[in-house]
């Protein structure tokens, strides 16, 4: 995925400390519904407002609207000052807050060490039995995968849709003696092979949102249930959920929860709603949280911890291959159809005894001054590119052997992609447009049309929110968020677009529509 944290994050930001600070002062502060980012997904009641209450024990990241929508706060609340655990943990941001990969030390949450960003939702995280590796399930692409503790990025392994047909897998615990994979759904265990990424299902917890578990070195797992706000022993043989006790929180949305292999200690993430969050400590036998981070800083976490479990002894024995390398066969590479567009992916056949392909690319067939593309074990990659022809070559090696180059093909490219970055200009009738676009100039993470209404209705102009928005191969867009609130457009070369919008207005007594055009330009 990508990650674009210029206007959409500042506007996010500044919406949770508006609500925050409404909530400290007792007002309830109304908002107009234009003003708020909307989207058709979210449940809303009659009039039109958010269904707060239909978000009760979701099993899924926080929306943006609905955080808008319903505020949530915490109370002031006294938190632990431990000194001994120096152990390092890792969390993601999964909510809207910052979309932060983070690393902190498991004694000071607060002082966290920003790695990257991710906008994958990852709903269950933990480390293999050595602590080398983090495994997550990645609930955007519906992978089993590993991130890269030094950058933050995803790397799928195998395809690991939800099981039972569930809409999300909610947590990841990986045993710390036996290495064994399970996950849970909010109402089933299940047992994940890392190989094929296939589900067996163990049995039903009995409750009906288990939205984490963890397992200790003794091999005993634990479950947070948010419908209950419990803890949980579970029997890995059978799934069942006995409770132990509440955690003292009303949780809600996605969770984390991992043991530290350490000393034994089971640390929570915990997720309250608008930003609002707990990091603490779980009492195993009462079931209670010791908190000792409130809303500091303020995000949607998953996290693991990073202490090994079980790792065998090491036994050196003599090094006996048992067979030699041969030379790979030459791959082959398939033509690409790219129709003139600057995005586009270049594909070969795989090569048995290869472990590494090289992809070499030039401006010319002959390949005079080759740079490299693309090195590594997959057979597929995906380029961006401006203006020109490009021509293509790979090869296929392992440490002994490296096959002769394969054939060459080439893309021409007519057609440019926009740039990624922010965008602006103005609105027929209107105020202005801003847009993000990200991934290579495939998609707009954000566009805002502010519309100019001129008192219609007594309103002076509203704005409309559009998210994710792919960008087709001929620079061609379109997002509705009804049949007469849309805009659409085309991106004419790497840094202009135009296009048009309709939007709606309905203030409860009166309504309007209108409708424009627009243009845009690269803000470097």
């Amino acid at each position: 995925m990508y990650q674009d944290i210029g206007l959409k994050k500042v506007s996010l930001l500044m919406t949770v400390f508006v609500v925050l600070f409404s909530l400290m002062s007792g007002s309830p502060g109304q908002v107009v519904s234009q003003d708020i980012p909307e989207t058709d997904s979210v449940m809303r009641l009659p009039d039109g407002t958010v269904d707060c209450d239909a978000y009760q024990n979701s099993i899924q990241s926080e929306p943006d609207e609905v955080a808008y929508a319903c505020r949530v706060s915490l109370p002031d609340i006294p938190t632990s000052s431990i000194l001994a655990p120096t152990d390092l943990g890792y969390a993601q941001d999964v909510g809207y807050i910052s979309n932060n990969f983070v690393s902190f030390n498991l004694n000071n949450f607060s002082g966290q060490t920003v790695i990257g960003t991710n906008e994958a939702a990852y709903y269950g995280m933990d480390f293999d039995p050595t602590a080398e590796i983090l495994w997550a399930l990645n609930d955007t692409t519906d992978q089993l995968g590993t991130i890269d503790l030094t950058s933050g990025a995803f790397t799928g392994v195998v395809a690991c849709p939800p099981g039972g047909g569930a809409s999300n897998w909610t947590g990841l615990a990986i045993d710390p003696f036996l290495g064994i994979f399970y996950a849970s759904t909010g109402t089933d265990l299940y047992m994940i092979n890392p190989a094929t990424g296939a589900a067996t299902l163990i049995g039903p917890f009995g409750t009906s949102v288990m939205i984490e578990i963890a397992i200790n070195m003794n091999g005993a797992m634990y479950g947070h249930d948010i419908a209950s706000d419990s803890i949980y022993s579970i029997d890995k043989s059978t799934g069942t959920a006995t409770i132990i006790g509440s955690t003292g929180y009303a949780a809600n949305y996605a969770q984390g929860m991992d043991f530290d292999n350490q000393d034994g200690t089971l640390y929570i993430f915990l997720y309250i709603g608008s930003g609002a969050n707990v990091f603490g400590t779980v009492n195993l036998s009462t079931g209670d949280v010791t908190p000792l981070a409130t809303s500091s800083p303020l995000g949607e976490f998953e996290g693991a911890v990073k202490t090994a479990g079980m790792v065998p002894e090491k036994v050196y024995l003599p090094l006996i291959k048992s067979r030699p390398f041969e030379m790979p066969p030459t791959p082959v590479l398939e033509s690409i159809n790219n129709n003139g567009s600057g995005g586009f992916d270049v594909a070969w056949s795989g090569s048995s005894d290869a472990t590494t392909y090289t992809l070499q690319e030039d401006d010319n067939s002959s390949f005079t001054s080759p740079t490299v593309a693309y090195s590594g074990a997959n057979t597929t990659v995906s380029l961006n590119r401006g203006l020109g022809t490009y021509y293509y070559r790979v090869n296929a090696s392992n440490p002994e052997f490296t096959s002769p180059w394969s054939n060459v093909v080439s893309a021409v490219v007519t057609i440019e992609s926009p740039s990624d970055g922010h965008w602006s200009g103005p609105v027929s009738g209107g105020i202005q447009i801003d847009m993000d676009v990200v991934n290579g100039g495939t998609m707009i993470d954000l566009i805002i049309v502010d519309v100019d209404w001129h008192g219609t209705c007594g309103v002076s102009h509203a704005t409309y929110y559009y998210y994710d928005v792919p960008i087709d191969s001929v620079g061609h867009f379109y997002k509705s968020q009804s049949s007469n609130t849309n805009v659409g457009g085309d991106f004419t070369s790497s840094t202009t677009a135009d296009g048009t919008f309709s939007a709606y207005l309905d203030t409860g007594s009166c309504t309007a529509s209108t409708s424009g055009t627009w243009t845009a330009n690269y803000v470097p």
